[in-house]
């Protein structure tokens, strides 16, 4: 099960290093995880990213999805 210490970890890696990313929750679909836009280096493409981790009892045993 996702702790609240685990959250909190993840939300202050988040902000380290990508700080335009925000967190979100959505307890009634069981989801949580970040999102943001990224502007890629060589193209100028903005892309939107979502990073979910879609279950909250797999944290951290499992990469998020992405």
């Amino acid at each position: 099960m996702l702790t609240k210490a685990c959250w909190d970890a993840e939300c202050e890696l988040m902000r380290e290093h990508f700080p335009e990313f925000e967190p979100f929750v959505k307890p009634d679909e069981e989801r949580h995880g970040f999102h943001g836009k990224i502007i890629g280096p060589r193209t100028g493409t903005t892309y939107n990213v979502t990073i979910v981790e879609t279950k909250a009892g797999v944290c951290p045993q499992e990469p998020p999805l992405i």
